[in-house]
């Protein structure tokens, strides 16, 4: 059977006659060196520079012979990173892009407190929020679409805590927050992006003296239109650009411990631990602004847990003057890093 000779050139340039003349002077030709496969075909004394838009370089590219009716530049996809990115275009992209944003924001709250007796206390808090912003961009001269965001909000809270003893309370919470959106930047795919809300329940208690401080709670919350994408996008004109994206609907709930112990007045022991398990329930807003799925339901950069323990010691020096001995430990769990990758 005929033997079957594979060969592989990472990076290589071809050229004409005029060419080599222009690179190596009047009447020049190639030289050639190792000759290749190819009958007739080799690898030339001669190298050029190969030159990105970065302005980075391939200082050494082998040029092949002889010569052709045309000039090209063959490169590997590892070289096109550092010279022109063979999905994105040339990465050193100039572009003015100009933005101005107007916003109009109002807000109004307030808190009661009612204390049906010494042990018990109810706080009532309502917070509205108004906003109406518009911003007008423009790239190198050419001018967007105006980009509009309102949003009405009302956040209530309510809080129910007993005093059990001096040292020990109790409480249970529920409340409404809301963050409003913004805009990304001009070039960015998606101009806006829109506030999101959550409900939070979370009931808890606290033990404290002055050599030991235990507290503990539980909690759920409920986001809607979670804001917690930040990741890289394919800009418009080319190259990348940051952009704020809605994920979806999050549900999350776990637990929060904190711990602090002082077996001498001047040795003070500190702990936490938090285990939060968040996933996104629906992730159609997302869907619906870019077309894409997410690659996974877990919240980009959110651990399921983590976890803290610190120490100080302070050793008397006379007069004001101490010396602190401290150090710390903190441990968390595996996150995922902001992707727009499917997979």
């Amino acid at each position: 059977a005929p033997n079957l000779i594979v060969s592989i050139s990472a990076r290589h340039v071809h050229l004409t006659d005029e060419h080599v003349e222009v690179l190596f002077g009047p009447g020049a030709k190639l030289t050639p060196g190792k000759p290749l496969y190819q009958y007739g075909f080799y690898a030339a004394e001669e190298t050029v520079m190969v030159v990105g838009p970065r302005r980075r370089m391939l200082p050494t590219v082998r040029v092949l012979g002889p010569t052709r009716p045309f000039s090209q530049v063959e490169l590997a996809f590892t070289d096109t990173i550092s010279l022109v990115h063979p999905v994105f275009g040339p990465i050193s992209i100039v572009r003015n892009t100009v933005a101005k944003n107007v916003a109009d924001t109002y807000a109004a709250f307030g808190t009661m407190f009612w204390k049906p007796n010494s042990d018990w206390e109810v706080a009532l808090g309502l917070r509205y929020d108004r906003e109406n912003r518009v911003s007008r961009s423009a790239i190198s001269g050419a001018i967007l679409p105006i980009a509009k965001l309102k949003s009405s909000e009302w956040q209530p809270k309510l809080t129910v805590s007993r005093k059990w003893t001096p040292d020990l309370m109790t409480y249970v919470s529920v409340a409404r927050g809301y963050r409003r959106g913004g805009f990304n930047a001009p070039t960015a795919p998606t101009r806006t992006y829109n506030g999101d809300s959550a409900w939070t329940y979370e009931p808890g208690a606290k033990y404290a003296t002055p050599r030991l401080m235990l507290s503990g709670a539980v909690f759920y919350n409920y986001y809607k239109n979670y804001l917690g994408l930040n990741s890289i996008a394919t800009a418009a004109g080319g190259g990348l650009g940051n952009v704020d994206l809605n994920s979806g609907d999050v549900e999350s709930y776990g637990v929060e411990l904190e711990a602090m112990v002082r077996p001498v007045s001047a040795w003070t022991i500190r702990g936490g631990f938090t285990y939060m398990h968040a996933r996104i329930t629906d992730d159609s807003a997302y869907v619906s602004t870019t077309g894409r799925q997410l690659s996974s339901d877990r919240l980009t950069f959110q651990p399921d847990w983590l976890a803290n323990i610190s120490t100080d010691y302070r050793i008397e020096m006379g007069g004001d003057d101490e010396v602190v001995l401290s150090a710390g430990l903190f441990g968390k769990g595996k996150r995922l890093a902001a992707t727009l990758n499917e997979t």
